[in-house]
């Protein structure tokens, strides 16, 4: 027996990748959680030697620091930095981290777009969900779309609008990217983005901090729709309340409502998920998983991958 591998929630991993690890020499312990508590991870990681993070727990400078063995964790998302807050312990300590990037975008952009075509086009309420029985709605097409985040979902979400004919799209970003210029879009600053588009797409890393904070809410433009999908963090939720009371903002994000005066909100204003699940398809768990497993492998044997971030 080489080691000992964790594998946290059952979600991803399957026992086809299971069975690869095992045969690879490992042994295989499963935690079926997707949210372990610190305490909960610090026993589940003791004698382990991989860690495959397939669920939302907080990997901290604690958990990093008591697990002596461990030599390799593969995570199986991209934001790797905002799961695992411990990183730098884990660089200190030699522990090799690899993440899944790009695996998840192809499905996390289709739910954006499906988000904003639900509530420009007010499907709740115009359906069997609803009691609109006409209604002339809003739409992608001749609209200005913002996209903040150009990464592999803000690109994708990008590429797909174009295909609306919308009037304008611009994006925002840490730096600008030639790829994405050269689509016809413009890189602006995150201020003009929110007071100018029609709907606003937020694809950035929970590692970009509070973008949307009160000040920048209060910025958004009149009748706007916000579609985010990133990580909650990111966002004052009371100060986006507060414009959503008013009516003036409508916002679709993919998470649950922050509390209950959301809940109170019209469909047309105010649409949340009831889990997060826009990387939730079955193609993307299978890569995501296969990545993971194929990472993990390589950096307990060899130290090196091709998604190796530390």
């Amino acid at each position: 027996m080489k080691g000992k591998v964790l594998v946290t929630d059952t979600l991803f991993i399957t026992d086809e990748h299971i069975r690869k690890i095992e045969d690879s020499g490992y042994v295989v312990e499963r935690l079926e959680k997707a949210d372990a508590t610190e305490n909960e991870l610090i026993k589940a990681l003791q004698g382990k030697t991989g860690y495959i993070l397939g669920g939302i727990e907080k990997v901290t400078s604690r958990v990093i620091a008591s697990a002596k063995d461990l030599k390799a964790i593969a995570f199986t998302g991209a934001d790797w930095q905002a799961i695992i807050p411990g990183w730098e312990t884990a660089k200190d300590r030699g522990i090799k981290i690899s993440n899944a990037p790009g695996a998840n975008s192809p499905a996390v952009a289709e739910f954006s777009i499906a988000l904003a075509l639900l509530m420009q086009r007010n499907l709740i309420e115009v359906g069997r969900t609803g009691d609109v029985k006409f209604q002339t709605t809003r739409t992608l097409h001749n609209a200005t779309i913002g996209v903040i985040g150009a990464g592999k979902i803000g690109t994708r979400i990008i590429k797909s609008v174009l295909r609306f004919e919308p009037r304008k799209v611009q994006y925002y970003s840490r730096t600008q990217k030639s790829e994405i210029d050269s689509l016809g879009v413009e890189f602006t600053d995150l201020n003009n983005l929110l007071e100018s588009s029609d709907v606003i797409f937020v694809a950035a890393p929970g590692s970009a901090g509070r973008i949307l904070d009160k000040e920048a809410i209060t910025n958004i433009k009149n009748d706007a729709l916000l579609v985010h999908i990133s990580p909650f963090n990111m966002i004052d939720f009371d100060a986006l309340l507060e414009r959503l009371k008013t009516g003036s903002i409508r916002a679709a994000i993919d998470w649950p409502a922050p509390n209950e005066e959301f809940l109170k909100l019209p469909n047309h204003i105010w649409y949340n998920t009831n889990n997060h699940t826009a990387y939730n398809t079955h193609s993307v768990i299978k890569l995501c998983s296969d990545m993971g497993t194929k990472s993990l492998l390589n950096l307990l044997d060899s130290g090196e991958d091709e998604f190796r971030v530390i």
